[in-house]
């Protein structure tokens, strides 16, 4: 098969070869007589090819499928010219003789390339970048497969080995049987992270049967950014190539080689964040919406029996949210949290009491992408807490909260293509400290407050399941301190219903997260940074004609973490 050509006719060229062939079988003949018809032949077509002049450039042969039985060229000259810029691409199919990516007989053959990214080539055959016999330069090799035999590897000043995904230790790329030429030639190489090769083990690029590879000048490297394999506790080492002996260049892990953690393991500590973000949505609830349902609860059994001022009054809140927050990677949160509690107020001269014991639940799931590497998964938390408050008559107001219980989750994903598993579950405890002055003006109040937030999640063992084997890693515990100042106004109409609108800035102080493998440590992933929320409701209280009320919550939050937070609250009058 043939790109650009200046050459013999190939049907003029078989008739000289039977007809050679045919004189030396002939017995009748001397063997002076036989030179001298073979010698006349030669000169014939001597002759024609001298007077074939001209340039095969930039023609591409591009093979996906069937056989080919002769020789392949991307551009071939015969006579005098140049084989410049042409290419033969084997995807599919077979090849049963030599692959050129040029061929110039009495010219130069410059910048060629032959790429093989399948198919099947015949072990008698031949990978020639650039034949020439006057000047080979800049011709190349593409080789993205392994387990291939040829007979001779020659004319090539640069060759490029993409390692397959799935290659293992001892693998051969290139075997070649007779003569592997590659001096003053740049070979280069690249693998993906997922290739398993430990330090002592070597995949060979190309390795010769017979003769020596020669390599006078040869020059050896790897590529930009395909030069690390990870390992089955994501630790990653970085590959060199070398000349291993007479008959082998290899791809190798130097003993000396840096060990780092795979970078995009930060989608494991962000697994934490996001619990711990879970678990800190249970405060807000608890704190703001948590209290303001348990007050409705009060009131509405106060207006059936005044004397319910003496007793645990049961109540319940629904929240849910759905948040992005920048940890250096992209989280992803939708949650659900829940409150059962029991609230009772003790009512003094200047100042009222509330105590709310309560049952909590909260469950959602997350999704990270951090460069190329994504997980995904489930999580949530069971426990309890108490709240306690007092709200004086002068309109100051202080509580604080503990909180306390047990979490698990999961996470699956990919990291370099590493498909990778883990379970984990640890106890939380959080707190809340919080101070606030109402005033009242007319029909409107207006309620400025200062919060601290508290909450830490535990650290675990976990068992890290991927694609090369199980591992460990150690999940260091979270803290989360979170500040918030904020102002909310309320329109209170006709007794019963009121409409409200805030506004409120939070900090986050610590909430950084990490997670380690011995002495390696994972990208740490943090919530630090501020991020300010506005929030608008309605609510509709029970009164002695109305059984029920209603409170509806939404914030919409920017900054460090963006989205919103929603709550409901239905009160009944039993």
């Amino acid at each position: 098969m043939y790109g650009g050509i200046q050459q013999i006719d190939p049907a003029l060229l078989e008739s000289a070869e039977e007809a050679i062939e045919e004189i030396n079988s002939n017995t009748n003949l001397s063997d002076e007589d036989k030179k001298a018809r073979v010698a006349a032949i030669q000169t014939q077509l001597a002759q024609i090819q001298a007077s074939m002049t001209g340039t095969a450039e930039g023609n591409e042969v591009t093979l996906n499928g069937g056989t080919v039985a002769g020789k392949t060229y991307g551009g071939s000259v015969m006579g005098t010219g140049n084989a410049e810029g042409n290419s033969v691409t084997l995807n599919a199919g077979s090849v049963n003789d030599d692959i050129y990516g040029g061929y110039a007989a009495n010219g130069s053959a410059l910048d060629n390339t032959v790429t093989i990214k399948g198919g099947t080539i015949a072990p008698a055959a031949s990978l020639y970048g650039g034949y020439s016999t006057t000047e080979s330069s800049g011709n190349s090799l593409n080789f993205y497969v392994k387990d291939v035999t040829v007979k001779n590897l020659k004319y090539f000043q640069t060759l490029n080995f993409y390692v397959p995904a799935g290659t293992t230790a001892g693998e051969t790329m290139l075997e070649v049987t007779d003569a592997a030429d590659v001096s003053g030639a740049a070979i280069r190489a690249a693998v993906e992270d997922t290739t398993q090769l430990n330090p002592g083990e070597v995949i060979n690029l190309i390795h010769t049967t017979e003769s020596p590879i020669l390599t006078e000048k040869t020059t050896y490297g790897m590529m930009d950014g395909k030069d690390q394999v990870t390992d089955v506790n994501l630790l990653q080492r970085t590959v060199g190539i070398k000349k291993q002996d007479a008959n082998t260049i290899v791809l190798y892990v130097p003993g000396d080689s840096p060990i780092t953690t795979d970078p995009e393991t930060k989608v494991i500590p962000d697994e934490r964040e996001s619990g711990t973000t879970l678990i800190s949505e249970g405060s807000d609830l608890a704190v703001n919406e948590g209290f303001e349902s348990a007050l409705a609860a009060h009131e509405a059994g106060w207006i059936e029996d005044h004397s319910i001022k003496a007793e645990f009054i049961p109540y319940v809140v629904l929240g849910g949210h759905n948040l992005r927050y920048d940890t250096g990677s992209e989280v992803d949160s939708n949650g659900f949290n829940g409150e059962v509690g029991f609230v009772k107020r003790s009512y003094h001269e200047d100042y009222i009491d509330t105590i709310m014991p309560f049952f909590e639940y909260g469950d959602g799931n997350y999704t990270v992408h951090y460069e190329d590497a994504r997980s995904d998964g489930d999580q949530r938390y069971i426990g309890g807490g108490i709240l306690i408050r007092r709200d004086k008559d002068d309109g100051f107001h202080y509580e604080g909260i503990i909180r306390t219980g047990h979490f698990d989750g999961d996470l699956h994903g990919t990291v370099s293509g590493n498909h990778i598993r883990y379970d984990t579950d640890s106890n939380y405890i959080a707190a809340h400290l919080g101070l606030g002055k109402t005033y009242v003006r007319d029909t409107n109040e207006y309620d400025l407050y200062g919060k601290l937030y508290w909450a830490r999640l535990g650290s675990d063992t976990i068992l890290i399941k991927n694609d090369l084997g199980n591992t460990t890693y150690e999940l260091d515990s979270v803290d989360s301190f979170r500040t918030r100042l904020g102002l909310r106004w309320t329109k209170n109409k006709n007794g019963s219903k009121s409409y409200y609108a805030g506004i409120a800035w939070d900090y986050e102080f610590a909430g950084k997260a990490k997670a380690w493998h011995g002495d390696y440590s994972t990208p740490s992933s943090s919530l630090k940074g501020s991020s300010a929320f506005l929030e608008l409701g309605w609510q509709t209280k029970v009164t002695e004609e109305d059984p029920w009320g209603l409170d509806l919550r939404v914030r919409g939050w920017t900054g460090k973490k963006e989205g919103f937070t929603y709550s409901t609250t239905i009160s009944r009058r039993f």
